[in-house]
């Protein structure tokens, strides 16, 4: 038997548990770019569709101040 606290067969060297603090290290920072993908995916989306609500609410806005004015012209209000 050794005299360390774990038995022979669990023992892992220095390098090893590098090795695999590493692995896990890189293997984060994976999983945490394709969140940051994902999330950057939706926000997207989200910005679109407030930029085709923006453009159609100044179109019908725009629309409005156009036929109000040339039915005051029309009209001989001016």
């Amino acid at each position: 038997m050794g005299s360390g606290i774990l038995p022979e067969s669990r023992k892992i060297s220095i390098g090893q548990s590098l090795q695999r603090w590493l692995a896990l290290l890189i293997e984060y920072f994976e999983l945490r770019i394709r969140l940051l993908g994902m999330e950057s995916k939706e926000a997207g989306l989200q910005v679109l569709s407030l930029a085709l609500l923006l453009v159609s609410t100044l179109t019908l806005f725009a629309g409005f101040l156009v036929k109000s004015k040339w039915s005051s012209v029309e009209l001989g209000a001016d």
